[in-house]
């Protein structure tokens, strides 16, 4: 059973209130739509801040997920590249020694 409790006066739901400003009786639906109209709803229930602190951490994860999967791919990416420098710069070396070498001298050495 719903009670309804109006300026200290307390009646059990019939349908109607208690007497409004007017001295009219009015129902109960009415009454609890002008108390929030009137601005007597004042702050967000604690299930409407659950859902938003929730929501807020969902994102904050996925956010850190992808910036962590980027700056490990970017670590990796610098790793295969300076590698692939160094490889490179071996290459190029090799590669300018082989060019040097005439192919009409004589090979000194043991056989």
């Amino acid at each position: 059973m719903f009670i309804v409790r109006v300026n200290s006066k307390t009646m059990h739901d019939t349908g109607y209130s208690l007497l409004a400003e007017n001295g009219r009786q009015q129902p109960a639906s009415r009454f609890i739509r002008n108390r929030v109209s009137r601005g007597h709803h004042r702050g967000f229930t604690l299930l409407e801040i659950t859902l938003a602190v929730a929501i807020l951490a969902m994102m904050s994860l996925a956010i850190f997920r992808f910036v962590q999967s980027n700056m490990i791919a970017m670590y990796l990416s610098s790793n295969t590249a300076a590698v692939d420098a160094q490889y490179g710069g071996l290459r190029d070396l090799l590669t300018a020694e082989w060019q040097r070498l005439s192919i009409n001298s004589k090979m000194l050495g043991e056989p």
